[in-house]
């Protein structure tokens, strides 16, 4: 049993011995503590006021479903019956799944960096400095829109997740059919830390025709790869090696990503 589970059971004690009014179930709101070794969690009642007393009718806390434990797709886990519900109308479930397909920002658990690796493209033809870096190219939200444009840095676009159970990551994306100035390359690890010169060495190795499945012959294309049970990171890495104003509509959209496993 973890800190985190002994310190809610201990607040559940000290609420039970409190002197107060008789609470109802409406008082309260269920949540999981976090997962032991085993995979096992608890469900306790959290009061939805801070300054609740109650002399009576506290829920205990129970044990809860494993981690491991997911309902089927367009179904949710009911934390307050602990079953599987249909979803309401007008919404979806993807299971052991989560979907990011709403980008009116950078979602949580993801990060954008940008990296000058090669300073002395920063030149244009008429031997004037380029800004290093420009905060509006790279990937970048815009219109709602999940974009990478062209830059003259490395563009990294990072996702950390903790998967309980082997899953996946599957991605569409656009990418122009004809673009000649991209390299694009998408990994995972766990936490080594990687030099830029091995992310250099690797980009360099991919190359533009090894994409996913093309959505209907168009410039949409999907791809999966395989994740292993506990930390991923997934990254998407982009550069561009042509800086010249006609590559610079070559632009690359993400329309969702789905990661199953969690």
């Amino acid at each position: 049993m973890n800190s985190g589970t002994i310190l809610l059971i201990i607040w559940w004690i000290q609420l039970f011995y409190t002197f107060g009014r008789k609470c109802i179930p409406d008082d309260f709101q269920y949540e999981y503590t976090e997962c032991d070794n085993n995979g096992e969690r608890w469900r306790v009642a959290v009061p939805k006021m801070n300054n609740l007393e109650c002399n009576d009718e506290v829920p205990l806390p129970i044990r809860g479903v494993n981690c491991s434990f997911t309902c089927g797709a367009g179904m949710y886990l009911d934390i307050v019956t602990q079953r599987c519900q249909l979803c309401p109308k007008g919404t979806y479930s993807l299971g052991d799944g989560i979907r990011y397909d709403v980008f009116d920002e950078i979602p949580p658990n993801f990060e954008v960096e940008n990296v000058n690796i090669l300073p002395e493209r920063n030149i244009d033809t008429n031997m004037e400095a380029i800004e290093d870096c420009p905060i509006r190219k790279g990937w970048i939200v815009r219109n709602a829109e999940l974009i990478y444009v062209p830059s003259p840095c490395l563009s990294k676009f990072t996702y950390n997740v903790d998967l309980i159970r082997p899953g996946y990551v599957e991605y569409v994306y656009r990418l122009p059919r004809n673009n000649r100035a991209l390299i694009f390359n998408v990994n995972v690890r766990n936490d080594k830390c990687r030099s830029y010169r091995d992310e250099m060495k690797q980009l360099m190795g991919n190359n533009l025709k090894k994409k996913g499945s093309s959505e209907e012959g168009n410039d949409w294309y999907r791809d999966r790869i395989e994740l292993k049970s506990g930390h991923n990171v997934i990254s998407w890495t982009v550069m561009s090696y042509r800086l010249d104003a006609f590559y610079n509509n070559d632009v690359i959209t993400i329309s969702h990503i789905d990661v199953y496993g969690t």
